[in-house]
This record gives C-alpha cells, structure tokens and sequence, in this order.
C-alpha cells in the first residue's frame, strides 16, 4: 500500500482537489504548473511539470484541459468507506503486507502507518522520507528498491 490506508487526513488533499476542479483551458502548460506550485504541489518544478504533461492535453483549438472526465464526480466517501474497511480485512490476510508512507505527506501520518501494518499477520512500513504522497513520482527508484527488497 502506496501512502494510504485507513484513517488517512482527506481533508489535507483539499487544495490540490479544489485546484484541480478549476478550468484550465485559458492557461499555457507552463502557467499551470506555476500555479499548482502556489497552491500546494512539491517536488519541484520538473517533477510537477512532467506530473502535468500527462495529466493534462491540448485540444484542437489549442487550449489545455485535464485528461480526466469531469462530468463525473468523483465518489469520495465511497472510496474512504473502502479504505477504512482494509481495517476489518487486514487481520485475516495471510500474505505479508508491506505500508510505505512518504515522509512529506500529510495523507497517512507515521502512527497510522505503524497501526495499519500491526493489523497484518506478516506486516510491515517503511518511511520514504525525502517523498510526498505520489512516492512513485518523488521517489520511483527508492520505491522500487523497497518493494524489490520486500518481494525477495
């Protein structure tokens, strides 16, 4: 499990879910990334700039707009519900479970990272201190090298 788990702090996604609500289609590449790295994106200008690229593309009469459908909201309490079930499951599971928490990440805080994975049979966590909650971009290597580590 990727920075997440039961009890995460939802609310500290609230000004990257609000930002990302707002149309973008008067804004160059660029002044986006300008503008999340105001409101609260980290990693750094080259990390967002790519984050961005891929989240994003240009339509034909050249403006910008996000790759997801917007039409659809997001069911959110949804998906909280299930995460907070992981809870109830987690005891049962056999297999070894391994949580990594990104050490910048408001998401899933240090104790319930350690509570999430003492619910295991076989669990364990690790801190991936320099990373955010995306630890896969922050991170990718490191990442790599603690899941290889955890698989062998």
């Amino acid at each position: 499990m990727i920075d997440v788990g039961p009890w995460v702090d939802f609310g500290s996604t609230l000004s990257m879910r609000d930002f990302m609500k707002q149309p973008i289609g008067h804004l160059t590449l660029e002044q986006l990334v300008d503008s999340a790295l105001q409101v609260s994106a980290s990693g750094g200008r080259d990390k967002i700039l790519y984050r961005y690229m891929h989240m994003t593309h240009t339509l034909a009469d050249g403006s910008l707009a996000w790759r997801y459908d917007g039409r659809t909201p997001r069911d959110f309490p949804h998906v909280l519900a299930k995460l907070d079930e992981l809870a109830a499951l987690a005891p049962a599971m056999r297999c070894r479970a391994l949580i990594v928490r990104g050490g910048k990440s408001r998401v899933l805080t240090d104790d319930k990272a350690s509570r999430f994975a003492a619910l295991f049979q076989q669990g364990c966590w690790t801190l991936v201190a320099e990373a955010g909650h995306n630890i896969q971009e922050d991170r990718p290597q490191e990442l790599a090298t603690l899941i290889r580590g955890f698989l062998s």
